[in-house]
């Protein structure tokens, strides 16, 4: 990488769009197994003593993806977009890359699923899709300009969230948090 206190210059590269598409057309629920073979097979290097993080081709030092997992099966896969910008070392076109790098992959999703919901707060943006095999697909950005990632979520995370916003919605926000 360099020398401590050196400048390392990074170049903002971007997940291919099929990545994402081979978790998210996965028939689910995926076992750990099915996840580590599909992690395997897209060349991300598992972690040394945590094979639920990962790196890809686009990883800088620590930064890489995560799949999680609740009672043996897979709830979740966070997956970086675009290579990360280290904090401190951002220019003038760290952010404006990531916004089109984020309106790319909208874009490109759009064409295969159908528009998503789009919500923006205090610099961050989604675009969320809910597939027909309810997997949800979340595309994120925000305005620190480090990157983007994706996060795919199982069915059974989904219809959680499904349930939190009519429970939210017929009751009310306080009643979701203080319940």
């Amino acid at each position: 990488m360099g020398q401590k206190g050196s400048v390392v210059v990074v170049e903002m590269r971007v997940l291919p769009v099929v990545w994402v598409r081979a978790w998210t057309e996965l028939e689910w629920p995926v076992s750990w197994e099915t996840a580590f073979a599909v992690r395997d097979r897209l060349g991300w290097e598992p972690k040394p003593h945590d094979g639920e993080m990962f790196w890809t081709e686009l990883s800088v030092g620590d930064e890489g993806g995560v799949i999680s997992n609740f009672h043996g099966r897979v709830d979740d896969v966070t997956i970086p977009l675009t290579t990360r910008v280290v904090r401190g070392q951002e220019d003038e076109h760290t952010a404006p890359r990531a916004w089109a790098a984020y309106r790319a992959y909208v874009e490109a999703l759009t064409g295969l699923y159908g528009p998503g919901r789009q919500t923006a707060d205090r610099g961050i943006a989604k675009t969320e899709w809910v597939l027909p095999n309810r997997v949800t697909l979340t595309i994120i950005s925000s305005d620190l300009g480090g990157g983007g990632d994706a996060v795919v979520e199982s069915p059974e995370l989904t219809a959680l969230g499904e349930y939190e916003e009519y429970y939210i919605e017929k009751y009310g926000e306080d009643a979701w948090f203080n319940g």
